[in-house]
């Protein structure tokens, strides 16, 4: 599902997500919504276009590496960030 791996990147002063892949509706993005007014770190990502409905992302820090990572909570999957 998650291709090989999810980009967050800004597209007009919006975030967004996209999982590489070469499937073009999801490697366009998804725009991520603030999902929390008390963590800046916790959004939500609407699906309902594809029957899915919403999936809550909440971004941290990894415990193994300390490296920056995602966590989604539809299923246990999380990406950590690469340079």
């Amino acid at each position: 599902m998650a291709g090989a791996g999810i980009e967050v990147f800004v597209r007009r002063g919006q975030l967004m997500l996209r999982i590489l892949t070469p499937v073009p509706m999801m490697y366009r993005g998804f725009l991520l919504h603030p999902d929390d007014d008390q963590d800046p770190y916790v959004f939500r990502l609407d699906l309902s276009a594809f029957g899915i409905g919403t999936m809550r992302l909440i971004f941290g820090r990894s415990r193994a590496t300390a490296r920056m990572a995602v966590h989604l909570d539809v299923m246990p999957l999380s990406a950590e960030r690469r340079s």
